[in-house]
């Protein structure tokens, strides 16, 4: 496989494995699987997209007021505003969340877990560049996997390697960067479960 192919393949996963998409994804697949109901769970799909939504315009209107170089906000130092956005929206999305629903809701629960984990990663990040993009696909594999079955997470655990593969292939983050994002999303998630669990 030449350089050309490999750089395509690894921008190609990088894209569709961006945290944006899961985070979409993960709102609907919890409360479809606690439900069984498709419109429920379509609702507050919709409702986290206002959420991301707000934060990509966020990412935009940094790059095109040069706060950030890239959309990848590969200088440590230029996730600082946009962890702070992160956080922000994250406190947002749970407050709202408990505001509908109540604390013991599955959807307050996974924006608890999501909080935390924006928190951790922007303390994380005053010394190293974590991957969000690893934090955020364990998480996803991990939650679907617990929630679905084994078989479902043997089908889809491929993309944590895969995601590894092309985030250091295009020289985005050190191997040891990675497997800290991947830490962070495996003991956030399996905490956050846990918890819920308890009370659920």
């Amino acid at each position: 496989m030449n350089k050309t192919i490999k750089f395509f393949f690894a921008e190609f996963f990088s894209s569709i494995f961006n945290p944006v998409v899961f985070l979409l994804l993960m709102p609907f697949l919890i409360v479809y699987r606690q439900t069984a109901s498709i419109e429920y769970a379509l609702k507050w799909q919709l409702f986290t997209s206002i959420f991301l939504m707000i934060g990509i315009t966020f990412l935009l209107f940094g790059l095109h007021k040069k706060i950030f170089s890239d959309i990848d906000l590969t200088k440590r130092e230029e996730r600082k505003e946009f962890y702070k956005m992160s956080l922000i929206l994250s406190a947002g999305y749970l407050v709202s969340a408990i505001l509908f629903k109540g604390p013991v809701f599955y959807i307050s629960f996974a924006a608890g877990g999501i909080t935390v984990g924006a928190f951790i990663l922007s303390l994380i990040n005053n010394y190293t560049k974590a991957s969000v993009h690893l934090a955020v696909a364990t998480a996803f594999v991990t939650t679907i996997g617990i929630l679905y079955g084994f078989n479902i997470f043997i089908f889809i655990f491929w993309i944590i390697p895969l995601t590894l593969w092309a985030r250091h292939y295009l020289k985005k983050h050190t191997i040891l960067q990675m497997i800290i994002g991947i830490l962070v999303g495996l003991f956030v998630t399996l905490g956050t479960l846990f918890i819920s669990r308890m009370f659920l």
